[in-house]
């Protein structure tokens, strides 16, 4: 009986450790947003033409990078999006590498 206790609080360890300090799903998808509002890139306005929406993100791993300064995450992105002529729904998955700092206004999207 010890020994399967003595597993069980090594497992929860584990399980513990194991999501300490790195972005989370909401973590994430609140930085690309966060960093997509703040873009003056010319990809914005056709975003917002075709009325592009993040409609969700999941962290498939993240590991710190070389410095210890930062996460760098593979995500799978879901990007919905609507052409504003048909109204034709596109939804489309696709997976991205990002590197995310800790700021004071929570999780950023670093170059």
């Amino acid at each position: 009986m010890s020994r399967i206790r003595t597993m069980l609080t090594g497992l929860a360890a584990a399980l513990l450790l194991a999501g300490c300090g790195g972005p989370g799903d909401a973590d994430i998808k609140a930085a690309i947003e966060r960093s997509q509002a703040e873009s003056n890139s010319p990809l914005r306005l056709i975003d917002k033409a075709m009325k592009a929406k993040l409609t969700a993100v999941k962290q498939i791993g993240c590991t710190r990078d070389k410095e210890g300064a930062a996460y760098v995450c593979d995500v799978q992105l879901t990007v919905e999006t609507t052409n504003p002529l048909s109204g034709k729904v596109d939804i489309k998955n696709s997976t991205d590498k990002l590197r995310l700092v800790k700021t004071d206004q929570g999780w950023a999207v670093s170059r």
